[in-house]
């Protein structure tokens, strides 16, 4: 029950909003300095960061034109590789060029007069009627812009993949990938934890009110909903976590999916919690039971002992008077 003594004004919405989009930009931009610090000064000189992205980038043989590129790769370069590697995921020999004809050019593993062809290649025919799959495929006769974007976006997808072939298969590439991996994630990560504790944990302990870096700004802070006193200090450490953990997972171990959807959508979806719930409590304030209130329009306690003190100080005050 919250003490009569108690006046708390909630903060309002403005408010709240700002001081929340403050507290992500100021995370973004802290985490970034962080981690490119902590790539180049720790990263570079020990692990060779740039070394390891330049040679990666020299084998992987980044050319404009992908179907040239990828025939050299699967015909010249890696066919043993790539045909010992699809034995073992189908348990089926296959020649270079059947692998080729399914694997980039997008045709069916074991064609029939159903599905022999694409809307961009075919495979030949032989004279008894069947289909050919060691034979290249044929690419179908096309224009416009449509047939030219669908003939590229082909090719670029199966070019994407080589990746996967490289790191499998060249000792090498696995080796600076690995270094460009461990690098990038060990600094997303030193990056996140600082930040998350600099700005989520370490400040709302010096700030009046458990209050954040935007909180501050505008003066807001935190109580308890079901007295009214100053939110703990074990709420306010779990706070920045219910708000920033899973966002800043998605940083650490992002791919770009992670970066839009669980990212941007976790702190879209708090933004619309703030807008649309009946006291404009976020996520956080849901969880721990707390309110965040304007500081300056309340008078609130940091607990029932200091409720006290300020009660007998405020009667010793009347007495002298």
């Amino acid at each position: 029950m919250i003490s009569r003594n108690v006046r708390i004004q909630k903060a309002y919405i403005f408010h709240k909003i700002v001081a929340f989009l403050l507290d992500v930009l100021s995370y973004i931009l802290l985490i970034l300095v962080l981690y490119f610090s902590t790539l180049y000064l720790i990263f570079e000189p020990t692990l060779k960061y740039s070394d390891a992205k330049s040679s990666s980038y020299e084998i992987r043989e980044t050319y404009g034109e992908y179907e040239k590129v990828l025939q050299d790769f699967y015909f010249n370069k890696y066919s043993k590789e790539i045909i010992s590697q699809k034995e073992k995921i189908y348990n089926e020999r296959f020649s270079i060029t059947h692998i080729y004809n399914f694997s980039v050019l997008g045709l069916i593993e074991h064609p029939n007069l159903n599905n022999y062809k694409t809307t961009l290649f075919s495979y030949q025919q032989n004279e008894d009627g069947s289909f050919n799959p060691d034979a290249m495929a044929i690419k179908l006769p096309g224009s416009g812009e449509r047939y030219e974007k669908d003939m590229k976006d082909l090719f670029h997808s199966a070019y994407k993949k080589l990746d996967n072939y490289l790191y499998l298969f060249n000792e090498d590439y696995a080796h600076y990938q690995n270094v460009i991996t461990n690098s990038e994630t060990y600094s997303r990560m030193v990056a996140s934890t600082i930040s998350l504790i600099v700005l989520s944990i370490l400040m709302p302990f010096i700030f009046k009110g458990r209050a954040s870096l935007g909180e501050r700004i505008f003066k807001l802070g935190h109580a308890n909903l079901k007295n009214g006193y100053l939110a703990n200090g074990v709420k306010t450490i779990f706070r920045p976590f219910i708000l920033y953990l899973i966002p800043l997972l998605g940083f650490i171990f992002y791919s770009y999916n992670s970066i839009i959807i669980i990212t941007a959508g976790y702190l879209f979806a708090n933004f619309l919690i703030i807008i649309l719930s009946k006291n404009n409590m976020d996520l956080a304030d849901f969880l721990l039971r707390t309110e965040t209130i304007s500081i300056q329009e309340s008078l609130f306690f940091k607990d029932k002992n200091a409720e006290e003190e300020y009660l007998k100080n405020l009667v010793e005050t009347d007495e002298d008077n």
